[in-house]
């Protein structure tokens, strides 16, 4: 994988984009698309996914039952409407953020949201922290920049560095990861899962194991990508 990503040569020797990848306290492949959102143009939001993706989930758990839990899912689903992007968790993760931004950072607008105020400012603080390295690894004349609303360029950039971590779907509804061709769903969490809404083609962060192989933070892609 470090390998692949760039991190090592031949010799097993740490590389340029290596040793930057080594100051970041990130997943190899979430370090990779970072440092390559200055080729993308979306530094901006790919600081604020690799936060976001650091810290727990940011909305208030269910654990009621009955009659009081299904109101309260009915709810959080009702707060989740207003940020989520159906094919991107990432992009849905972006769109809290940006939402908490311009709240003024506000834990009574937390609260009215169903979103966890001291997760957020978790991912704030890890944002500043992520954004100072960041600097430190930029090229001269590069600058830190954003895409706006290219959804594109993040989730190419965000390829970048999970291009091994990808699954095709089935014709039974689950997901085959493209390199093992393992079955796998995605994690109730997911605005994929919540929301039903199944692209052919996702990328993922992570692999869990429960009742079945579940995957997180999913995004669609276009396989083209991938070449």
């Amino acid at each position: 994988l470090l390998y692949s990503l760039g991190a090592i040569d031949d010799k097993c020797s740490l590389t340029k984009i290596g040793a930057e990848m080594a100051e970041m306290p990130l997943d190899p492949r979430l370090s990779t698309a970072l440092l390559r959102s200055f080729d993308f143009g979306c530094g901006d939001e790919l600081l604020t996914i690799a936060a976001m993706c650091s810290v727990e989930y940011p909305f208030v758990a269910v654990h009621n039952k009955g009659s009081a839990g299904a109101e309260a899912k009915s709810k959080m689903l009702q707060d989740m409407k207003e940020f989520v992007t159906a094919y991107s968790d990432h992009l849905t993760l972006l769109n809290v953020y940006r939402s908490f931004q311009e709240s003024g950072y506000n834990q009574s607008w937390c609260d009215s949201h169903g979103l966890q105020f001291r997760v957020l400012s978790r991912a704030k603080d890890i944002r500043k922290k992520l954004s100072l390295v960041l600097q430190k690894c930029r090229s001269d004349g590069l600058v830190v920049s954003s895409c706006g609303d290219d959804d594109v360029a993040i989730r190419k950039c965000l390829l970048s560095g999970y291009f091994s971590n990808v699954a095709k779907l089935n014709s039974d509804g689950t997901y085959h990861t493209l390199r093992a061709n393992v079955s796998v769903v995605p994690h109730p969490t997911s605005v994929i899962a919540r929301f039903n809404y199944l692209p052919e083609w996702v990328m993922y962060n992570e692999v869990h194991l429960s009742k079945s192989i579940q995957v997180t933070e999913l995004t669609k892609i276009d396989p083209k990508w991938l070449v």
